[in-house]
């Protein structure tokens, strides 16, 4: 779904994601191991892991042909580069390199030095059997193997490791699905509509991006969909060769606003807003998709009471190879995770209004929509309009 309203036939359609460019930090990671390596040996595994069902979600210069592979065996074809930046080029099944092996000695997966015995079972646990759609996987060595990727020099380690992933597979799960409908419902209600909807454009764009940040705390996927916002345009209008972008979109603002706005506020807090939004990119980037902001946890964790509670805030603070794990998981172990979601459907959060029409998801229980695994194939239909 494209941002509208903008002159001069501006082209605003999303994700700002040219699959044909690499950056220096993905190009420098091409002969580390990666979440596709791991995967191999794995028996159990969903054939969508291996095969072209995933690969449109790649960039294609990061994959090999499809007919390269040979998926009786999972076997990875020579070129596929699709990797951890940070993970050490000394694995278990790697060939040696000109690092000196004593400057990053290999972390043994038994010395769990602080770690309780009891903590470190439940992790194991969690990550031997894990359901996803209709399959259950055995996800430990994924565990193992992010354990051992450095960050900073230092490794991950399984406790950190294990959270990264309870951040990857609590993206739309269940409980957000919950969360989902209950806006839904909280947005239909005539307590709390707009009095006057936001127009589809940079202005209204920048409108509900002050009403998200009064509202900080039950607007944070509106807010950051606002960073966003602005962050695709500059670059939009950079590659167009607008010779000053941020100069151009505070026109377009001040044209629509009926109040005179100053243009050193506005200038201020867009170029704010799209610093602020370099999260959301890393985090769009491996679905293609916008919508993906809007099925972050807020408040639960789909592992259970016993674990830390996961709130939507956790996101924007992980560093930047941390991102790569979980771009990584979303690409290769849940591919389809926003297939059947409406382009447009970020669009709700972005302008805080309900749509006319009703979702399917609106006439489930609570329990019904908590029953599910994750990726469960009912929430294929979750969106599907019911009533208009």
């Amino acid at each position: 779904m494209a941002f509208h309203g903008f002159s001069d036939n501006i082209s605003l359609s999303l994700p700002l994601f040219d699959p044909g460019k690499k950056s220096n930090q993905q190009q420098q990671a091409q002969r580390l191991p990666s979440i596709r390596t791991l995967l191999q040996g794995t028996d159990n595994l969903p054939n969508y892991c291996f095969t072209s069902g995933i690969e449109k979600n790649l960039s294609s210069a990061d994959v090999a042909p499809a007919g390269e592979r040979v998926a009786s065996s999972y076997h990875i074809a020579e070129g596929a580069t699709d990797t951890i930046p940070f993970v050490s080029s000394r694995t278990p099944n790697s060939a040696s390199t000109s690092q000196p092996e004593s400057e990053h000695p290999k972390p043994s997966l038994e010395n769990t030095h602080s770690l309780r015995a009891s903590c470190l079972d439940r992790m194991r646990q969690r990550w031997s059997s894990q359901a996803i759609g209709t399959t259950v996987l055995d996800l430990t060595h994924i565990w193992q193997g992010v354990a051992q990727a450095y960050l900073d020099n230092t490794p991950i380690g399984l406790e950190r490791a294990d959270w990264l992933m309870q951040l990857a597979f609590n993206i739309a799960s269940p409980e957000v699905y919950v969360g989902l409908k209950r806006l839904l419902t909280h947005l239909r209600d005539p307590l709390h509509a707009l009095t006057s909807p936001f127009p589809r454009n940079a202005a209204g764009v920048y409108q509900a991006g002050q009403l998200h940040l009064a509202r900080k705390g039950s607007s944070q996927p509106g807010l950051a969909l606002s960073y966003y916002f602005f962050y695709h345009l500059l670059q939009e209008l950079r590659e167009q060769g607008w010779p000053n972008p941020v100069d151009h979109i505070i026109n377009e603002i001040n044209g629509q606003i009926p109040n005179n706005l100053s243009s050193h506020e506005v200038k201020k807090t867009i170029q704010i807003w799209q610093r602020r939004a370099w999260w959301c990119w890393k985090l769009i980037h491996p679905v293609n998709d916008p919508n993906i902001v809007c099925f972050l946890p807020q408040g639960s964790n789909h592992f259970g009471h016993g674990e830390k509670t996961i709130y939507f805030n956790h996101y924007p603070h992980l560093k930047k190879a941390e991102y790569e794990v979980i771009q990584q998981i979303l690409r290769q172990i849940r591919p389809t995770i926003m297939h059947n979601v409406p382009r447009d459907f970020y669009e709700i959060f972005l302008y805080h209004q309900a749509p006319r029409w009703k979702f399917q998801l609106e006439d489930w229980s609570d329990e019904e929509i908590r029953a599910q695994p994750l990726d469960s194939m009912k929430f294929a239909d979750a969106f599907r309009v019911v009533e208009v």
